[in-house]
């Protein structure tokens, strides 16, 4: 974790560099995708959950079309054989955009992202919870429309997975699978 933390405070130290380039602040917030996670090497059924974050970033920073940033986001899904027992993922990640199309205030990109996620189980019958750290790594592809000279909109799918996490519970060795498929809609604004 303290090593994630000085490499997104070096990349973003090293992007400051980067002479008159603008700062970009996304604030996001969505729904989940309904699916099967391996609980212990057995699928369980999530509902769709929520997902919310936010992130900066740089744009145009090693060549046109690059943006590079860091971003924090907490995903959340109930187990719909076993509520009231849910997922999350608290997830801090340094990540990098290609806009491949830039055209008169509409853009596309695709991005990715390697960070650490903090997943954690918790079944509420049961008074129980536990939580583990884990690497993972986000996809991500979307839309964004300009609504005024600094501030956008933009829709987006993201996709993000970890290692499997050891918070299952009895006993809390068992692995629980994390990832996240989601649509968010999300403000950008540009400094």
């Amino acid at each position: 974790m303290r090593t994630l933390c000085v490499v997104i405070t070096a990349m973003i130290a090293s992007v400051g560099a980067v002479h008159a380039k603008p700062w970009n602040v996304d604030i996001f917030m969505g729904t989940g995708v309904p699916d099967t996670l391996r609980w212990d090497g057995v699928g369980a059924q999530t509902d769709a959950g929520d997902v919310f974050g936010f992130a900066v970033s740089r744009d145009d920073v090693f060549g046109s079309h690059l943006e590079i940033g860091a971003e924090l986001s907490r995903a959340k899904a109930q187990y719909t054989n076993d509520r009231p027992s849910n997922i999350s993922g608290t997830a801090l990640m340094a990540t990098a955009k290609v806009n491949f199309v830039n055209n008169d205030g509409f853009s596309a990109y695709a991005g990715a992202g390697l960070g650490v996620v903090d997943v954690k189980y918790t079944n509420q019958a049961l008074n129980y919870d536990n939580a583990e750290f884990e690497f993972a790594g986000q996809l991500t592809l979307g839309v964004r429309f300009a609504i005024s000279p600094k501030t956008g909109l933009f829709v987006e799918g993201r996709y993000i997975r970890s290692k499997d996490a050891q918070v299952a519970y009895n006993p809390a060795t068992r692995d629980a699978d994390f990832r996240s498929k989601a649509i968010v809609l999300g403000v950008r604004k540009e400094f």
